[in-house]
């Protein structure tokens, strides 16, 4: 991803009052330079909010960089000097990249906008901290720390800011997702007004020759460069003579504001591209700054992008709010064609929970999280990269493949709404469960059909594939997929490992392609499935998941992987029939379409056969 593609910084707005809500949480506000990292592969860059590459000041961060445990990430923090009492100063930045004494620089990273190559800003603040205090753990650096956050009253956080002198706090909403420019989900107060002007003017003193104060401005709501009054103190003998030099180089003849332009003949203009950092006492009822000094030039910040920032009042959150709701979020749209949302998923495996765990319990499971909705950015999550409660992790040793791996298992409810929390919008299970890892105790065969091919035809497939099976003496079992095909599965004996059940499965497939070439394949290319249906028996190696009974799909309309009847199979007019609004309903009516399923055991004679050959 380009810096182009990632767009403007999120910003915070200002407020008179702190958010007094369970879904807001509180970080230090540091006073340094804004500041995103890119790491992609072994390419690094540095670059402050105006879009400047500073990689070359900052070589001592850049190097630190390095050992981020990842191929890809853009996260999003303040780069700050440390004073002995552990405050960030401004002027002492700027004092040490001056003096090229970068080694003393910490960058604090407070967020997360890409991993690995995933788009995460549509994710929840709360889980984009998650993932991002995982990486910085492992990076095990002195010089990038993980910006902390406190869950308490924000007044408390605020309180201790300032006691302990530092410039504020910023409060975040811990659903907000990452949204380019001024918003409410970031709010910041002060613990003293210390804001962004942009310079438009000056005056000089009774000699002429010295600086007298600096004229400054802001943009105001409508976009015009708005006058706010003057600065003529905080100037020590050196800032004064360096700036006065930098005034004259950009001198023009007009005012530049456009807004409450002072009169006189004393002014003189400048092109208002310098902005300086003020501290002032409080602003008038005509929005003129009262007792300001001159802090520093910020050369990091566009004179285009300084707005006038006035305290919002934010009174309506002053309110503590409660909810009653299981999950945050509840009102998030997941399905916007039909205005399904966070809540109705959750509702929907309440009210199937008896039809769907049987199926997930002690399978290891591969997650398909959409914590936007199916038409945004979705990632599948196979490992252990949560401690949520419910969702459970096994440390597994697989003897056939020779290796270790921690897995996710549910076997509850609360599991299930755990899933939920997290965005998990499919759910895919793995042929057997983790305390068997080894071995399989079912197969699938999937079948895919190509685009335009009438459903027809894919259920022909299907029933040509269960007669097949009822001449090895194999009962199967038949599920549509929420998607364009269906699956049939056989419930069989733990006892075939992986290799044998995938050479079983393909040795099928393999047989009903070659009595039909015209109409079934089992080639993976997509260019040779034209007009034809894709037996995929690759579902069954290790590792490997199909999508679990009854689980909803990220497809239009939240269609359902429902099992059905073979009796039902015949009057389906296609693989996306059942949608979550309408299972509920129709489970209601019906007895169990797999009765028996998770009990059968069977045996699959030829492998047998095939074992006592080779022990021969």
């Amino acid at each position: 991803m380009t810096f182009r593609e990632i767009g403007s910084l999120q910003l915070a707005t200002l407020v008179d009052s702190l958010p007094l809500s369970e879904d807001w949480v509180h970080e230090i506000k540091y006073d340094g330079y804004r500041t995103l990292c890119r790491k992609d592969k072994k390419s690094i860059q540095l670059v402050t909010r105006g879009g400047l590459d500073w990689s070359k000041k900052y070589q001592s961060i850049l190097k630190e960089c390095e050992k981020l445990p990842v191929d890809s990430i853009v996260m999003d923090g303040e780069i700050v000097w440390l004073d002995n009492q552990g405050h960030s100063s401004f002027q002492g930045l700027q004092n040490a990249l001056e003096a090229h004494r970068d080694g003393q620089l910490i960058y604090y990273v407070f967020d997360l906008l890409f991993l690995n190559g995933f788009d995460i800003r549509n994710f929840p603040l709360i889980e984009r901290k998650k993932l991002l205090e995982q990486v910085i753990q492992k990076t095990k650096s002195q010089k990038i720390i993980y910006s902390s956050h406190w869950n308490e009253d924000g007044a408390s956080v605020f309180k201790s800011a300032c006691d302990n002198k530092l410039e504020g706090i910023i409060s975040k909403n811990i659903h907000g997702q990452y949204l380019s420019g001024r918003g409410k989900n970031w709010l910041k107060i002060k613990c003293k007004n210390v804001q962004e002007f942009v310079i438009g003017g000056y005056t000089l003193q009774k000699n002429g020759a010295s600086l007298g104060a600096v004229l400054l401005g802001a943009h105001n709501e409508k976009g015009e460069f708005q006058y706010l009054g003057k600065v003529g103190t905080g100037f020590n003998n050196k800032t004064s003579t360096n700036l006065l030099k930098n005034l004259k180089t950009l001198q023009i003849i007009k005012s530049p504001f456009e807004v409450k332009s002072p009169k006189g003949e004393k002014q003189l203009w400048v092109k208002p591209t310098l902005v300086a950092n003020i501290e002032f006492a409080a602003w008038t009822e005509d929005k003129i700054l009262r007792h300001a000094a001159f802090k520093e030039l910020r050369k990091d910040k566009k004179a285009s992008e300084v707005i006038l920032e006035l305290p919002v009042k934010k009174t309506v959150l002053r309110k503590k709010i409660k909810t009653t709701s299981e999950i945050s979020s509840p009102d998030k749209v997941l399905y916007p064609e039909d205005q399904i949302t966070k809540q109705d998923l959750l509702d929907y495996y309440k009210a199937i929970e008896k039809w769907i765990i049987p199926y997930l319990r002690d399978r290891p499971l591969a997650l398909l999280r959409c914590p936007a909705g199916y038409d945004h950015t979705c990632f599948f999550q196979k490992h252990a990269e949560t401690n949520e409660e419910g969702i459970k992790s096994q440390n597994i040793v697989s003897k056939l493949k020779e290796k270790k791996e921690q897995v996710l298992y549910i076997d509850s409810m609360k599991g299930l709404r755990e899933l939920v929390q997290l965005g998990t919008l499919e759910i895919h299970v793995r042929g057997g469960d983790y305390q068997h890892i080894d071995f399989a105790n079912q197969i699938v065969f999937d079948f895919d059909p190509d685009e335009g091919m009438s459903f027809e035809k894919v259920k022909s497939a299907a029933f040509e594939l269960k007669a097949l099976l009822e001449k090895l003496k194999l009962k199967s079992f038949i599920k549509v997929s929420g998607g364009k095909g269906v699956h049939v599965q056989v419930p069989v004996s733990p006892k075939y490992d992986w290799d044998e059940i995938k050479e079983f499965a393909k040795k099928i497939c393999e047989q009903m392609e070659s009595t039909h070439p015209e109409k079934y394949t089992t080639t993976v290319s997509k260019a040779k499935r034209k007009g034809k249906i894709f037996l995929d028996y690759l579902r069954n190696g290790y590792g490997a998941t199909a999508i679990a009974p009854y689980s909803v799909r990220a497809r239009e309309h939240a269609p359902v992987a429902l099992p059905i009847t073979w009796a039902e199979a015949k009057k389906l007019k296609s693989a996306h029939s059942y949608t979550l609004k309408e299972v509920p309903k129709l489970l209601k009516k019906r007895s169990d379409p797999w009765k028996g399923y998770l009990k059968l055991k069977q045996k699959i004679k030829v492998l047998d056969d095939f074992r006592k050959h080779k022990k021969r």
